[in-house]
């Protein structure tokens, strides 16, 4: 696909001169060419059969993708049905006795899974360390890790849409001996990839947020090849057509991979990853953080409380409310589709966006304040 305006990006989008759907930070908008790329696995199916041949190109070009997307080498990722399967996979993986650090920010997926780990090794959870802030606490969670240890943290916190200050972390963690898992869910797409600039040595991400695809198909970037799967399927071994002896694993990440992928969903991602890959990163993300900042602003004329921290914006906007519940069915109503989340409504843009939807979204606002709540005086 050539290389698209953001006007060209839009008309991809039949509902978008309609209803302003702002919440990719959940499920993002559904676009023509992943409609047709859905009917055209399900004609695949009615007319074939079953073409596994077809349907393994399509997951291997999903793997593809994802690796150009990343900056990795395709036999780096491994496919998985959700990025909380890729993580687990990478913390039940972990040696017993070693020590796993898990940022407050982290989505709930993570505590679950490093309190799974607690039997086996030393899981600290950074919001129970001492500190005025998140940045702070995970500060002094990096200061009690070692070597062979594990740090794992959002690239943007899926609460508040605040992108994460990393680098210096990540070269701590690194300086001390161990490894940092990044989960990437609330920025790729519209946030340009810093796996290869981070070095980073793993990487979660899912298809069904700000890639624009469908749900069951996350990926698994990890570079480490010494790290034994704890529970390998069928996909994981070197040939899964061979099912024979003797059992051999893949050598790269798909060694961690279990079932049979998503086709579907592979289809819908390898639709969406042209389309996006037809807009320009740097220009994609800067229009986004600029309507996040101009809904700032309105907010702020309206004396309303917004979560997200300034100059931290990588794509969404969190606004606080005593009922996101009913804030977000009112929106719904008026054709703004939003989040909630925790105390909050999330609104969260993509390159489809124009300085018209925020028009309408401001507008809206200006006549429902009392949805949210208010900015305390200093």
């Amino acid at each position: 696909m050539d290389d698209l305006s953001l006007l060209e990006f839009r008309r991809h989008f039949p509902e978008a001169e309609g209803r302003v759907h702002l919440a990719s930070c959940s499920k993002g908008p559904l676009s023509d060419v992943v409609e047709a790329a859905a009917l055209q696995y399900l004609r695949s199916w009615r007319e074939l059969g079953a073409p596994w041949e077809l349907w393994s190109a399509a997951w291997e070009e999903s793997r593809a993708r994802m690796a150009g997307r990343l900056g990795v080498l395709s036999s780096q990722v491994a496919l998985a049905p959700s990025a909380s399967s890729a993580l687990g996979w990478i913390l039940a993986s972990r040696p017993a006795g070693s020590k796993m650090v898990i940022d407050a920010r982290s989505f709930p997926s993570a505590l679950h899974l490093g309190d799974a780990q607690r039997a086996r090794c030393q899981v600290i959870y950074s919001e129970d360390l001492p500190g005025d802030d998140d940045d702070q606490r995970l500060a002094e969670a990096v200061a009690r890790t070692g070597p062979g240890d594990l740090l794992t943290l959002p690239e943007v916190c899926f609460r508040t849409g605040a992108l994460l200050d990393l680098a210096g972390a990540v070269a701590e963690v690194h300086a001390r001996g161990g490894a940092v898992l990044l989960d990437g869910y609330q920025a790729c797409g519209v946030v340009p990839s810093q796996v290869a600039e981070l070095g980073v040595d793993g990487y979660v991400t899912g298809s069904h947020k700000y890639l624009l695809g469908s749900e069951g198909l996350a990926f698994l970037y990890w570079k480490d090849r010494d790290l034994a799967p704890s529970s390998p399927g069928w996909m994981a071994a070197a040939d899964p057509q061979a099912m024979a002896k003797p059992r051999r694993l893949a050598e790269g990440a798909r060694r961690f991979e279990q079932g049979t992928p998503t086709v579907s969903a592979c289809y819908a991602f390898n639709a969406a990853d042209q389309l996006l890959s037809a807009l320009d990163p740097q220009l994609l993300s800067a229009h986004c953080r600029e309507l996040v900042r101009g809904l700032r602003e309105a907010c702020s004329e309206l004396g309303l409380l917004t979560l997200t921290p300034p100059g931290r914006e990588a794509a969404m906007l969190a606004v606080a409310s005593p009922d996101p519940q009913r804030a977000c069915q009112e929106l719904a109503g008026a054709g703004l589709i939003a989040s909630p989340r925790g105390g909050a409504v999330r609104f969260a843009f993509h390159g489809l966006h124009t300085a018209g939807d925020l028009d309408r979204l401001r507008s809206w606002l200006s006549a429902h304040p009392s949805l949210f709540e208010v900015r305390r005086a200093a």
